[in-house]
């Protein structure tokens, strides 16, 4: 069996951002999200396990634009975000974690994921403009022991009664990590009435975390869509978590095709002997949800599958090795 876990570390902060793409500037733009991603939404504990994410934004004020953060040196020159109608600018602070699909030993099939954690801070910057917008990300983080994965997963499963996971002895080693990401989305088509839309958007990272180039494409169905239409932005292989805004709703469902170079997470660690396990470098992926709006607070949830094709031969206690749900709240400070 080859693995099929493609996880990234600010995929839901990359997509929260987007609440904000088309806001003219208002009294107070700074907002707050929080972001938890977990397969104990769809019934199961293993393959990606869980993510959680807290963001904050800068959307400007009284007309004033956000530059790019410092951590986005690198990428500064590749956007245009001086001519930009809008930018917005944030960070976060998130922890996630990577099990096989058996967490009830302490050794691990050599055919499945090995044990690891990641903890990271990530600066993206968003140009709007008319009709697309462009991202930029850079991620620092440590994978390892360092990252307090085992802690986190053994608190959680005390909380929710599950046993304590076993194998946590064999996870990769510490490792400081990085990442570089560079994406695009266009709104291809919209109806008159401004209740559907289809939208589109490519993505691309680099670096000892992950690197992959993908593509992807999300149709919505709501009320308010022009002003979030670039909210399902293509993030780390997979679209989920598209927000709306201003008393907003839509219900959106998405496919999303990447191919992944390295990723950490699979491949062990980068410049030492760890475990690792073969992968499906070429995957399918998929999501739908529903987000919904009212004052200055929004909610988003979402069921994704990381690699439908794959997903349809592995074993049925396999198969939510690529399967997870994701709930994001976010409100205006």
């Amino acid at each position: 069996m080859y693995a099929t876990v493609s996880v990234s570390f600010c995929r839901s902060f990359t997509l929260s951002i987007f609440i904000f793409a088309s806001w003219s500037a208002q009294a107070s733009n700074d907002w707050l999200a929080v972001t938890i991603d977990n397969d104990f939404f769809v019934g199961d504990d293993s393959g990606y396990t869980n993510g959680f994410v807290v963001s904050v934004f800068d959307a400007g004020e009284s007309g004033e634009q956000p530059d790019p953060g410092v951590l986005l040196a690198p990428l500064r020159w590749s956007i245009d975000a001086d001519n930009a109608v809008q930018n917005i600018n944030g960070y976060a602070l998130g922890q996630l974690m990577v099990t096989p699909s058996q967490t009830d030993t302490r050794t691990v099939s050599d055919d499945d994921v090995p044990y690891s954690g990641l903890l990271f801070v990530t600066n993206v910057h968003l140009a709007v403009n008319a009709d697309y917008a462009d991202v930029i990300g850079t991620t620092i983080g440590v994978v390892g022991p360092a990252s307090g994965a085992r802690q986190t997963q053994t608190f959680f499963h005390h909380l929710i009664g599950n046993s304590e996971p076993k194998g946590w002895d064999n996870q990769l080693g510490n490792e400081l990590v990085f990442q570089f990401e560079r994406g695009r989305i266009w709104r291809l088509w919209a109806s008159t009435s401004d209740t559907r839309d289809v939208v589109a958007g490519v993505d691309g990272k680099l670096g000892t975390l992950s690197s992959e180039l993908g593509v992807g494409m999300v149709a919505r169905y709501g009320k308010g869509l022009q002003n979030t239409y670039a909210a399902p932005i293509l993030a780390s292989g997979r679209i989920v978590n598209p927000i709306a805004i201003d008393g907003g709703w839509f219900v959106f469902a998405g496919l999303n095709g990447s191919y992944t170079f390295n990723q950490i997470f699979t491949d062990g660690n980068t410049f030492k002997d760890s475990p690792s396990v073969d992968y499906d470098h070429v995957q399918l992926g998929g999501s739908i949800g529903l987000a919904y709006s009212w004052q200055d607070v929004s909610v988003t949830f979402a069921l994704s599958d990381l690699n439908m094709l794959e997903s349809i031969d592995l074993e049925e206690n396999k198969e939510s090795l690529t399967r997870f749900g994701t709930l994001t709240f976010a409100w205006r400070l």
